[in-house]
């Protein structure tokens, strides 16, 4: 956070390091599209993208360790 804005943020906790799961939406055509909102102060923050196959019926299932990066050729379709 920027440090001129602390005051303005005092009492309020930004979580460091959290997973966060992003929205799974059925777009037309059949392609599936992902959002997340977040609330976060002005400052800077870096943002990972990670994904874990599902098979259709265990899609709730898994752990954190199961959890690969995106890669590269992904990234430019995210924003």
């Amino acid at each position: 956070m920027f440090p001129e804005l602390i005051e303005e943020f005092e009492g309020q906790t930004f979580p460091v390091n959290e997973l966060q799961v992003m929205e799974t939406n059925l777009e037309d055509e059949g392609y599936v599209g992902y959002s997340l909102e977040m609330e976060v102060p002005y400052g800077h923050y870096e943002t990972k993208i990670f994904f874990k196959a599902l098979d259709g019926q265990n899609a709730d299932e898994g752990s954190v360790e199961e959890l690969k990066p995106l890669p590269d050729e992904l990234l430019k379709y995210f924003s």
